[in-house]
């Protein structure tokens, strides 16, 4: 990942925990996050350990739902393995964007018939997944 983009990511991760530290601490929390702020601002190795730190947490702190649905994308991408392995990575964008407006229609009849709306969920899930994959933004930080 570039510099440039993991900055951009640091100062998102950053602006987040900002915003939640805010809503909820006393004026000697301010302070504290002012001086974060001014360190982060001058350290570039300070922002990349905080965005691990982040990125950590995130991982270790994921709501039971997310985590039951990444099981789902998981099952989905594990059934078309012996075939496709990790393929998408050769692939673009565009192909796995005209493959969701597809798997949208089958998830909405999944929805009317109310039979495997998970599955075609994750599906659809997985293939923006390999969106953000191919565009490069899923590399460690």
């Amino acid at each position: 990942m570039t510099s440039e983009k993991m900055a951009k990511l640091a100062r998102q991760h950053l602006s987040r925990m900002v915003e939640h530290l805010l809503a909820h601490s006393s004026e000697e929390g301010v302070e504290n996050i002012k001086t974060l702020a001014i360190s982060l601002a001058n350290n570039g190795e300070l922002r990349k350990n905080v965005a691990f730190l982040i990125r950590d947490f995130c991982a270790e702190h994921l709501r039971p739902e997310i985590r039951k649905f990444a099981g789902m994308m998981e099952v989905k991408l594990l059934k078309h393995d012996p075939a496709w392995g990790q393929s998408w990575k050769g692939g673009t964008m565009e192909f796995h964007l005209s493959r969701m407006v597809v798997i949208v229609e089958e998830l909405q009849q999944a929805v009317a018939e109310k039979h495997q709306v998970g599955l075609k969920a994750a599906d659809l899930a997985n293939h923006a997944m390999m969106i953000a994959d191919i565009a490069g933004e899923l590399e460690d930080v």
